[in-house]
């Protein structure tokens, strides 16, 4: 029986090498996930763990690439050997198939292209390492197998003597941006001494940062070239701790070369109203002077003395008649 079974074994091996065409084609894994910066898990290719995207020009199921020439230059197609069937890891729940490229080079076989849910996939040539997305690009979408998860970084915070400032969500400390670094570079120049002395506003890999209410700025993040951490930008800039701030409310930071992130002045104090002085209303008793001519309160008293030197006068000549008589 058991040399029965290796002649039939050996005659199928015959047959498989006589007719090419009816082997089963060998799996391949070409694509997995990978988690990169703040997008989430996207595609890379198995081989490189580079990048991969899709054209929206292209049709899904059309079998068609339209990226040829100079695109094609620009985007190289992700290929597999001819036979081979494309796989992927677990997070990897599209449909993957191939199309055959109808522009290859004179004298070559014809490329064969992987596909994910019918559409082609490609590669950027200006991504230079694993973890680089800039194809992200108008017209080209990276492939997102788990999207990134949004998590609140920053957000407003009154500060005595400074107004409302920028602090980190996650404990409420204040955070600052370095004068030396030149925003919207993707570079940090504090390294070394200078991060143990201002740590680095970081978030997880895979989370997409976001602000509480009143921070209008943009966030983003960088690669550090230092650690590789996912440092946290306002407006393009790096964001920063201070060592020696202890306490939420602390801005000990606010230092030469060194600057609280604003986002409100502190208010100006509204001063007490002030009485406005009022024009003295005269008793109902009292007499006005209403003009020139008439009896105002200084001629009062030199009638009345008059008057009492009349009445003495008359009294006097009354006494003297009598004592006559």
């Amino acid at each position: 029986m058991k040399h029965r079974l290796a002649s039939f074994a050996a005659a199928a091996a015959l047959v498989a090498l006589a007719l090419p065409g009816i082997v089963a084609a060998a799996d391949t894994q070409v694509v997995a996930g990978k988690v990169i910066g703040t997008h989430g898990t996207l595609m890379v290719a198995s081989s490189n763990q580079m990048t991969v995207y899709t054209f929206d020009k292209d049709v899904a199921g059309s079998g068609v690439s339209n990226c040829s020439g100079g695109c094609l230059t620009a985007w190289p197609a992700l290929t597999i050997a001819a036979g081979a069937t494309p796989t992927g890891d677990s997070t990897v729940t599209g449909t993957l198939g191939t199309i055959t490229r109808t522009d290859a080079s004179t004298g070559s076989a014809a490329a064969i292209q992987v596909t994910y849910n019918g559409k082609p996939l490609y590669f950027f040539a200006k991504d230079a390492a694993p973890g680089d997305a800039k194809g992200i690009y108008p017209g080209w979408q990276a492939v997102v197998l788990v999207a990134a998860t949004p998590t609140q970084v920053v957000e407003g915070k009154v500060i005595a003597k400074h107004g409302t400032l920028l602090v980190a969500s996650a404990n409420q400390m204040t955070v600052y941006t370095f004068d030396k670094d030149v925003a919207d570079s993707g570079v940090s120049n504090c390294s070394g001494a200078c991060l143990t002395a201002w740590p680095a506003l970081t978030i997880t890999p895979g989370s997409t940062p976001t602000a509480g209410a009143g921070v209008t700025g943009k966030l983003g993040t960088i690669t550090r070239a230092d650690n590789g951490a996912l440092q946290i930008t306002y407006d393009g800039k790096p964001l920063y701790f201070f060592a020696k701030d202890a306490a939420p409310g602390d801005a000990n930071g606010i230092y030469p070369g060194w600057q609280g992130v604003v986002l409100a002045a502190e208010a100006t104090p509204t001063p007490a109203p002030t009485a406005t002085p009022q024009a003295a209303t005269p008793p109902p008793t009292s007499t006005v002077p209403t003009g020139t001519g008439s009896t105002g309160s200084d001629e009062v008293p030199a009638l009345l003395f008059a008057g009492l030197a009349v009445l003495g006068f008359v009294v006097a000549a009354r006494r003297l008649a009598a004592i006559r008589a």
